[in-house]
């Protein structure tokens, strides 16, 4: 009876999507063009003039720190660190995440090794099930900061003012969902509003993350 259930109803639901990773045994060269290869994939549905500035690295309290010896082995330079408290929709949770940031000479985008400190985030709790890998972690996402447009005058057709990052924000998930991408957790934190989008054609489990940091509004 089980093994009816599981085959023809559902033969045509597809598979789980592997997480796109780092691994820590491999060549450094072959994680980087894995990444390379999904911001480039993605690169021409961000909104006009974005770009990607951001990849992440998802460990917890064994692994954050072999990642951080493999960054700097390969020559990440590690150059700023953060702890934040984060609210998660739509489940209503919260999260506490301490990040670490690197940069490299070679990229113009900066790596983040992340750590959920206390909560949960059922996004990354997600990716890590699905690993199953003690050396090989989650790149939960690839992040970019929209760019502040100028509000038109609807009568005089004139550009009369500077956006401000919320709207800049607003803009940037609007353009999401007109890219078919599918919208799978919205955050606010300490330093301001980010969500997580995978698009619907995706085959391997990463999501794109437009984020503002509102207190440059001030």
């Amino acid at each position: 009876m089980r093994k009816e259930m599981m085959s023809a109803p559902y033969s045509n639901v597809p598979a789980q999507a592997v997480p796109l990773s780092w691994d820590l045994h491999a060549d450094h060269d072959r994680n980087m063009a894995a990444i390379t290869r999904a911001m480039a994939a993605h690169a021409d549905r961000l909104p006009q003039g974005c770009s990607f500035d951001e990849a992440s690295l998802l460990t917890n309290e064994w692994s954050q720190e072999a990642a951080k010896v493999n960054l700097t082995t390969n020559g990440w330079e590690h150059f700023n660190e953060a702890v934040d408290v984060v609210y998660a929709n739509p489940f209503g949770n919260r999260y506490v995440v301490e990040y670490a940031f690197y940069r490299h000479e070679t990229t113009n985008w900066r790596m983040e090794v992340m750590r959920i400190l206390e909560g949960f985030s059922p996004l990354h709790m997600s990716l890590q099930r699905l690993l199953h890998s003690d050396h090989r972690l989650a790149v939960p996402h690839l992040s970019f900061k929209p760019k502040r447009g100028y509000k038109t005058d609807p009568e005089l057709g004139q550009e009369y003012d500077k956006q401000s990052w919320g709207q800049a924000y607003s803009s940037a998930v609007q353009h999401m969902k007109d890219q078919a991408y599918i919208h799978a957790q919205t955050c606010q934190s300490t330093y301001g509003m980010f969500s997580y989008w995978v698009h619907q054609d995706a085959t391997q489990q990463f999501y794109v993350k437009p984020r503002v940091n509102l207190r440059d509004d001030r």
